[in-house]
C-alpha cells in the first residue's frame, strides 16, 4: 500500500474524527433510553412492585439521614441493602482495632471499592468526639494586710481607759478553687488586747442546679473594753446589739 503524504494523513484522520464524533451522537440518546427502559422494566418484571417502590423510599430517606458510620451498629449498617452482614461486621471490627473511619479510601479498604461507591451516598464520617475532660481549675489566692497607729492616740489609751494598746490591724485571706471560695478575717481594733479579737470565716459553693449558692459563714468577737462605734464596723450584720459609748462588748 503506498505510503500517504501528510496532506492526506490530515485529511484522513479528521474525517475519521468527524465520523466518530456523529456516531457518539446517536449512541448516547440511545443509551439514556436504554437506561429508563431497564428502570421500568425492573417494575414491571418484578413480582412485588410495591416492594421495589418502598425499597426507593427507604434509600431516598437514608440519603437524608444518613448513618453515621463510627457509631453505628452492625444491625444500623445492615439497614443498607448493598451491604452483607460480613460487610457490616467487618466495619465494626475496623473501628474497633484502628478507630474511626475517616475517608472513602479507609472504606474502600475494608469492604472494597464497588461496594464503598454504592453506600457513600449514604453515609456520614462526622468523627465522634467524646466529651472533653474539663480542665482543671487554678487556685486563686489573695492576703490583705493593714497594720497601723493612731496620732494623737486617744484619750482612753494614754489614760488606760482601754485594756489593749494604740495599734489596730486587719488581715484577710481568700483562696477560690472552682466553685468553691474561703474567706477568713482577723481583725484588732484600736484599744483591744487580743490581735484576733474579731474573726470570721466563710466558705461559699456554687452549683449548677437549683441551688445556685450556698454559704456557711462563723463569727466570733472575744470580751474586750472597747468603743462600740468602732465594733459596729467590725460586727455590720446586727447579730450583735451594740450600745454607744465604751465598756464592755462581746
Amino acid at each position: 500500500m503506498p505510503a500517504l503524504s501528510p496532506r492526506m494523513q490530515r485529511h484522513f484522520c479528521a474525517v475519521h474524527s468527524g465520523i466518530f464524533c456523529i456516531v457518539l451522537l446517536i449512541l448516547i440518546p440511545v443509551m439514556s433510553l436504554r437506561a429508563e427502559d431497564d428502570f421500568q422494566q425492573l417494575f414491571d418484571e418484578s413480582d412485588e412492585p410495591g416492594r421495589v417502590q418502598e425499597l426507593i423510599d427507604d434509600l431516598s430517606l437514608l440519603k437524608e439521614r444518613k448513618i453515621p458510620v463510627n457509631t453505628a451498629s452492625a444491625g444500623d449498617l445492615l439497614l443498607l441493602p448493598f451491604l452483607s452482614p460480613a460487610d457490616a461486621r467487618a466495619i465494626v471490627l475496623w473501628r474497633e482495632q484502628n478507630g474511626a473511619i475517616r475517608s472513602r479510601s479507609d472504606l474502600e479498604g475494608i469492604i472494597g471499592e464497588d461496594t464503598a461507591s454504592m453506600v457513600m451516598p449514604f453515609l456520614d464520617f462526622t468523627m465522634f468526639r467524646l466529651p472533653e475532660r474539663a480542665p482543671t481549675p487554678p487556685v486563686d489566692a489573695r492576703w490583705d494586710a493593714r497594720w497601723y497607729r493612731e496620732y494623737p492616740e486617744r484619750r482612753g489609751i494614754a489614760t488606760g481607759a482601754y485594756l489593749g494598746g494604740n495599734d489596730k490591724f486587719y488581715s484577710r485571706l481568700g483562696v477560690q478553687y472552682g466553685d468553691i471560695d474561703v474567706r477568713g478575717v482577723i481583725q484588732k481594733d484600736t484599744g483591744e488586747p487580743d490581735w484576733d479579737d474579731f474573726t470570721s470565716l466563710s466558705v461559699s459553693i456554687t452549683g449548677q442546679g437549683f441551688i445556685r449558692r450556698v454559704v456557711q459563714a462563723t463569727l466570733r468577737c472575744r470580751r474586750a473594753r472597747a468603743c462600740s462605734s468602732a465594733r459596729a464596723a467590725i460586727c455590720p450584720k446586727g447579730s450583735i446589739r451594740l450600745v454607744s459609748g465604751c465598756g464592755d462588748i462581746h
